[in-house]
């Protein structure tokens, strides 16, 4: 993927999860003429809880971390935002600070929109301010979808599983065996997202790597092939 691309999009190998991706070639060409793409190591901070919300990230290549300081000061993993994933979005067009913590998992490239240029864009194309708002409602459903599933279904294999499919897709590098996911994702970020301990995500791979579902290879995780093949509750 080349990143430096006067038209970005048709180079990204993650184009069709990304709601830019839909608008027309003379918008798209546009709204990149405002971004800047920025490189972070791993473990980089991009933007802290509690700051001002200049700007709204698109992620490009690998994955960020979103963490929250709860009540007494601990801070807790929310979940992880993969390519094509948008950070700061409600932030900026509400004009409230940033909700979350975001800092990345592995080596990352994201997409920088400083707010004003931003608000400026939507206000000037309000085709982009409704595939936007499109794209918002179907983050809020899964999450009220998501919640729903923590609170009735005891199934977390199945859930995990789907979580580390979802990865795959958008931020995994196909090889022989099945497909490696990029991040270098620890049990505590999984189990966060998941809404359960660290020791019981460990069992779960454990039950996954059995059933072959799943390869653990130097801290990197190989979805396989029959994860995606059928049914695969036990």
């Amino acid at each position: 993927m080349s990143l430096d691309s006067t038209d970005r999009c048709n180079c990204c190998t993650i184009r069709d999860t990304c709601v830019f991706y839909s608008l027309p070639p003379d918008l798209r060409r546009r709204f990149q003429s405002i971004t800047d793409v920025r490189s972070y190591a791993a473990g980089a901070t991009v933007v802290s809880q509690g700051d001002d919300a200049h700007g709204v990230f698109i992620v490009r290549l690998g994955a960020v971390r979103l963490l929250h300081m709860a009540a007494g000061g601990k801070m807790m993993a929310v979940r992880v935002v993969s390519a094509s994933g948008i950070i700061g979005l409600p932030e900026v067009t509400s004009g409230t600070p940033y909700h979350f913590t975001a800092q990345t998992v592995d080596e990352s490239f994201l997409e920088y929109v400083p707010r004003k240029a931003f608000v400026s864009f939507l206000l000037d194309q309000p085709q982009v301010a409704l595939e936007l708002l499109i794209w918002l409602s179907q983050q809020f459903e899964d999450l009220e979808l998501s919640l729903c599933e923590t609170v009735t279904d005891p199934d977390l294999e199945h859930r995990l599983l789907d979580q580390l499919r979802e990865l795959g897709e958008t931020c995994g590098n196909p090889i022989d065996g099945g497909i490696q996911l990029r991040p270098k994702l620890t049990g505590q970020d999984l189990a966060d997202g998941l809404g359960c301990s660290r020791q019981w995500i460990s069992k779960l791979l454990g039950d996954l790597e059995h059933r072959g579902l799943i390869k653990r290879r130097s801290r990197r995780i190989i979805v396989t092939p029959a994860a995606f093949a059928g049914d695969t509750r036990p």
